[in-house]
C-alpha cells in the first residue's frame, strides 16, 4: 500500500490552472482516503513553493500548532497566518485533476509547467526551475544544523 509521496514529477498547467496530479500521488489519496479534498497551504517553507498537504496531515500539522508554546501571541499570529488564514482546501475532481486558483499560481510564477515533489506525508508544487535552483543551492550547501521551518515527521 503506497502511504507516502515520493519523487518528482514535472506536468502541464492549462490556462485555467487545472493540472493532473501525479498517478502515484493519486495511488497515496485513494490508499490515505483523501481521494476527494487536499489542503494548499501557499509558502509554507519557501517563497517559491507551496505544501499541499491530505486532509489527515493538515489536521494533524493543526494539533501540533494548537498544542505548541510559542514564545509571544505575535509568534502565533503568524504561524495561524501562514497555516491557517491563507490555506485553502482544493477539489480533486474524478479524473485525478486540480485546480490552482491564478493568485497560488501567480505567487510562484507558475505558468505552463509545473513540478511536484514528494516530501513523504504532504507534497510541494514548485516552478520547475525554481526548485532546480534550489536543489543546486541545497547541494552545494554543507549541513549547518539548522533547524526545520516547520517539522512535517509524522503527520499521517
Amino acid at each position: 500500500m503506497l502511504k507516502h509521496f515520493t519523487g518528482t514529477h514535472d506536468h502541464k498547467v492549462d490556462d485555467k490552472g487545472r493540472v493532473s496530479l501525479p498517478t502515484e500521488f493519486r495511488r497515496v489519496l485513494d490508499a490515505v482516503g483523501s481521494s476527494g479534498a487536499l489542503y494548499i497551504v501557499p509558502q509554507l517553507d519557501s517563497q517559491k513553493s507551496h505544501v499541499v498537504f491530505t486532509t489527515e496531515a493538515y489536521s494533524n500539522l493543526i494539533e501540533r500548532h494548537n498544542a505548541r508554546d510559542y514564545p509571544s501571541y505575535g509568534a502565533q499570529q503568524r504561524m495561524e497566518l501562514k497555516l491557517v488564514t491563507r490555506a485553502s482546501q482544493i477539489q480533486v475532481d474524478d479524473n485525478g485533476r486540480i485546480v490552482i486558483a491564478k493568485p497560488l499560481r501567480e505567487m510562484i510564477g507558475l505558468t505552463k509547467n509545473i513540478r511536484f515533489v514528494g516530501v513523504a506525508s504532504s507534497f510541494e508544487i514548485w516552478q520547475p526551475e525554481a526548485r532546480d535552483d534550489f536543489e543546486a543551492a541545497l547541494l552545494s550547501e554543507l549541513d549547518e544544523g539548522e533547524d526545520p521551518f516547520i517539522d512535517r515527521r509524522g503527520l499521517h
